[in-house]
């Protein structure tokens, strides 16, 4: 007999169920994860407290991607908003393209990056030319129930999230690699992550308005 197929159901996962607060952010100064509440930004690794502005968040390493005139294949790549003029694109037919840091538009959780900070998102990667991004542990964790389910109950509507994750997520046929990209997700998490966000969940961070 084959294996037990993993059962997944949305019932109780609306859009409500994706909360942005806390995100986990990759912190503009030391590239160390971080954590965002409120949209201010907390990282332990070099004691950065504060508001992010602009200037800084130009720092930060953001994803780009523009698809290749040869051929059209997707083309990804990181930059800062701040480099100077256009970072080429590199393609493996041997063509480029060029794309203009300037022209990034910052604060897109589509893109990768944490809504209020624009800062870019701690869990995300590339995948066949596509962003798979998580905000924090708990929208890591959904996905992967997800993902791994061979049999997926789904409400009937557009209000859960299940329902709005794209297609390329619910394909059946990428379900091997992106449980490995998951899986490559939640390694990049520290060893005492539970301690950390415990200790941003306590009185003086939970005033978010």
């Amino acid at each position: 007999m084959g294996s037990r197929l993993e059962r997944f159901s949305d019932a109780h996962e609306t859009m409500r169920y994706l909360k942005t607060c806390p995100s986990l952010v990759r912190c503009h100064r030391c590239a160390a994860m971080a954590i965002v509440r409120c949209g201010r930004s907390f990282c332990d690794s070099c004691g950065y407290h504060g508001v992010p502005n602009t200037r800084e968040v130009d720092q930060a390493l953001h994803r780009v991607s523009a698809k290749c005139k040869n051929c059209g294949q997707e083309l990804t790549g990181h930059g800062t908003r701040n480099a100077s003029g256009f970072i080429q694109l590199r393609c493996r037919c041997g063509g480029s393209q060029p794309f203009d840091m300037a022209r990034l538009f910052v604060g897109s959780l589509r893109h990768g990056q944490e809504p209020r900070t624009g800062l870019p998102l701690w869990l995300r990667a590339d995948f066949r030319g596509r962003v798979l991004w998580a905000v924090n542990e708990r929208h890591l964790s959904f996905l992967e129930r997800f993902v791994a389910a061979g049999i997926r109950e789904q409400c009937p509507g557009n209000s859960s999230l299940a329902s709005r994750l794209p297609a390329w997520i619910k394909s059946a046929k990428h379900r091997p690699a992106l449980v490995a990209a998951l899986r490559k997700l939640r390694a990049t998490l520290p060893a005492d992550y539970d301690e950390h966000v415990s200790y941003h969940r306590s009185a003086e961070y939970t005033h978010c308005r």
